[in-house]
């Protein structure tokens, strides 16, 4: 729910993910984000964890440091579901996002917008008449 922007930024930085939620209107959900988002690995950590599996482990550094990382992201998973499972309180806030609807839009809008202006002038200083009119496609490489 609103927890997920505090958590993803766990990867990045705990210290800000934590402080992001703060935001988080249930004090539940508050405590459930601020002890889960230090089991995300943040780019800080990562040369420890290089540094101490070529330190221990030799050979196999880079599958210890990696170990490492994905072990911190089972533990962080492992821990929200325990939390999960032992609160008794009723579930509180959903995060409803109402979402427009989509609409195609039609082929003579899209011509129509994706045409380079006939008129030079409409077109503005840079303006070059000597271009031909063509509609503009996206490329595909």
């Amino acid at each position: 729910g609103r927890a997920f922007l505090p958590m993803l930024l766990g990867f990045g930085c705990t210290v800000p993910a934590v402080m992001a939620s703060r935001v988080l209107e249930n004090r539940k959900d508050r405590l459930k984000t601020i002890l889960i988002t230090p089991f995300m690995s943040c780019s800080a950590r990562l040369p420890i964890y290089v540094l101490f599996s070529e330190l221990f482990f030799g050979d196999r550094a880079m599958a210890a440091a990696f170990s490492m990382y994905v072990l911190g992201l089972a533990v962080g998973i492992l821990v929200a579901y325990v939390m999960k499972l032992t609160d008794r309180g009723k579930d509180g806030d959903m995060l409803l996002i109402e979402l427009p609807e989509y609409r195609f839009s039609s082929t003579r809008d899209a011509i129509t917008a994706g045409t380079v202006h006939p008129n030079p002038r409409s077109m503005g200083r840079n303006a070059r008449p000597d271009r031909p009119i063509r509609p503009m496609m996206p490329s595909i490489t």
